[in-house]
């Protein structure tokens, strides 16, 4: 039997998605990200168990569990080079417990969000490379 997931601060994902627990970036919205959590809740991950948490994140670091994702997001994830044209560079990469962002070309990478103790997603005030 797979034990649950402990991140190394001490936090669990949430409880539906505990077994074989996964994130994924999605894309923006405007200024608003998306993202997903997958797992299952139980002990076993069989395809059909696998459940999905989808959240927004706005521009204000605000944190929401979603019932859906517009099928029209901007700047899918992939490239870390800056595209033609590009005025505002932001690329968001995903851990098992954490979000990181970087704002400048060949900059950083900053901690901006973490699974806290109950398994919520939430904004770190401070961040940390």
């Amino acid at each position: 039997m797979r034990k649950p997931f402990v991140a190394s601060h001490g936090c669990r994902p949430p409880v539906e998605v505990q077994t074989s627990f996964a994130s994924t970036m999605l894309g923006w919205k405007g200024t608003t990200l998306y993202l997903v959590l997958t797992g299952c809740p139980g002990s076993e991950c069989p395809g059909g168990l696998t459940q999905r948490l989808a959240y927004r994140v706005d521009d204000s670091g605000a944190v929401a569990l979603v019932d859906s994702v517009p099928k029209d997001l901007e700047h899918p994830p992939g490239s870390i080079a800056r595209a033609f044209g590009e005025r505002v560079y932001t690329r968001v990469s995903n851990l098992t417990d954490s979000i990181k962002v970087v704002t400048d070309d060949g900059g950083p990478w900053l901690v901006r969000f973490v699974l806290d103790r109950d398994g919520e997603l939430v904004p770190v005030r401070r961040a940390a490379p």
